[in-house]
């Protein structure tokens, strides 16, 4: 006999249960609230096939809560150092267990100095100023949870032949 169970949050997209152990029959522990998307109808499917027959039953439906979405800034890497005078291109990605990946609007990147950025998976900004900068990516899930993502900066001055002048920002007393 070969079993199987999967989980699913809508009825239509099911996912396999991974146990600790064989399952072949009978009770053992499950964890949907750690490993699976929230659903206020969730259930189990179990498949039970002898390789001829194949029998099929599925649990009461049950609540799993809303994960959080997760969120990373791809560009540009920490550490980088920018071109004051030039265009910088943000980009990030943002995914949930349960929308998938999310849409531009979800989006919202923020600067320690100049504020509220824009929206968007990217965004082109100019403008910035000298010196250090914290940049913040920040995603909201359709279920109004949230995940960010942060990267230092260093904007510089371009000098000649490539090279560029970082200056430090003075400590403000």
């Amino acid at each position: 006999m070969f079993y199987s169970v999967e989980y699913t949050h809508n009825g239509a997209d099911f996912k396999p249960v991974v146990l600790s152990q064989q399952y072949t029959g009978g009770a053992f522990d499950f964890n949907a609230q750690a490993y699976y998307a929230g659903s206020q109808s969730a259930f189990l499917r179990f498949t039970v096939t002898d390789g001829v027959n194949t029998a099929t039953a599925d649990t009461n439906t049950f609540v799993v809560s809303n994960k959080g979405p997760i969120a990373l800034i791809i560009s540009p890497k920490s550490g980088a150092e920018l071109d004051a005078n030039s265009t910088v291109r943000l980009e990030g990605f943002g995914s949930d267990e349960e929308d998938g990946f999310l849409p531009d609007e979800s989006f919202s990147w923020s600067d320690s100095q100049n504020g509220f950025l824009g929206t968007g998976q990217t965004l082109d900004v100019n403008g910035f100023g000298i010196g250090k900068h914290t940049l913040t990516l920040t995603v909201t899930d359709s279920g109004g949870l949230q995940a960010g993502d942060s990267v230092e900066v260093q904007v510089c001055i371009p000098a000649r032949r490539g090279q560029k002048l970082c200056i430090a920002q003075p400590k403000r007393q």
